[in-house]
């Protein structure tokens, strides 16, 4: 009867301190490039969260991008009382012809799976040549 009851104890502890699911490593980011001073949409830029090549995007012709987001199999804790801890990651942005832009970012993964930009990001125009490659090798 008492293993009875402990194994009872033990599978509600289970069900509410966590299950194996995938555990989001990246956010899916949603946002806008546009060309400083004249706010005009800057397409073909260059997107990359955290220097993850697999989240490299490029802006649509509207400005506009999203990357996709990154899971790995772990544990999610269900438990209301678990520690919640934001997550911050670095945005970069490049185009050949324009400067590069990075965006510092703080993300809550017990919140959200994706983070949506309030703001466009501004890319200041010069004669930069900068690159996917340039971007990761940083």
């Amino acid at each position: 009867m008492k293993a009875l009851a402990i194994l009872a104890m033990c599978g509600a502890l289970a069900a509410f301190s966590g299950c194996a699911a995938p555990r989001i490593e990246t956010p899916s980011v949603f946002g806008r490039v546009v060309k400083a001073g004249s706010g005009e949409p800057v397409d073909m830029a260059a997107v990359i969260v955290g220097r993850n090549k697999r989240t490299a995007v490029f802006t649509r012709r509207d400005g506009s991008f999203e990357t996709e987001e990154i899971s790995k199999p772990g544990a999610v804790s269900l438990w209301p009382w678990a520690k919640r801890e934001r997550k911050k990651f670095t945005l970069y942005v490049a185009r050949p012809g324009y400067g590069k832009a990075e965006k510092r970012i703080e993300w809550d993964p017990n919140q959200t799976r994706s983070v949506h930009l309030g703001q466009p990001i501004e890319l200041e125009s010069k004669g930069s040549r900068a690159t996917i490659g340039e971007l990761l090798s940083r």
